[in-house]
């Protein structure tokens, strides 16, 4: 196991079950085509260094998780886009339906860490 999966949250928790439930994101739809997953974030959520969890912090999440600069567990084969709705909306288009998103969105090795922090501490 990664140290992180300790230290950061997911936008959604699998459960022994297999169904996903709300982490740090209060909600998802799935779009009726399957191309896209609407996911409503948590507000009033703040990183231990002080800055907001928002839909910006979302999106330059889901780059690093794309190969950027803070991961590598979303394939840029899967992810088209993401497009900032609201504060605390983000909308994930799809290339092709992927049945293993949610999965992806809710391991430890997708935890979400502090823009800010990133930025100043790397």
């Amino acid at each position: 196991m990664m140290a992180g999966q300790f230290m950061l949250e997911s936008l959604f928790v699998g459960t022994p079950t297999g169904d996903f439930e709300p982490g740090l994101a209060q909600s998802y739809e799935l779009a009726p085509d399957l191309m896209s997953i609407a996911i409503k974030l948590n507000q009033g959520i703040k990183f231990h260094d002080g800055s907001d969890f928002n839909a910006d912090v979302v999106k330059w999440w889901v780059a690093g998780l794309q190969g950027g600069p803070n991961g590598y567990m979303l394939d840029p084969a899967v992810v088209s886009d993401v497009k900032i709705v609201d504060e605390h909306t983000i909308t994930l288009g799809l290339k092709s339906p992927f049945p293993n998103m949610l999965y992806n969105l809710s391991t430890g090795f997708s935890g979400i860490m502090s823009k800010a922090a990133y930025e100043k501490y790397g």
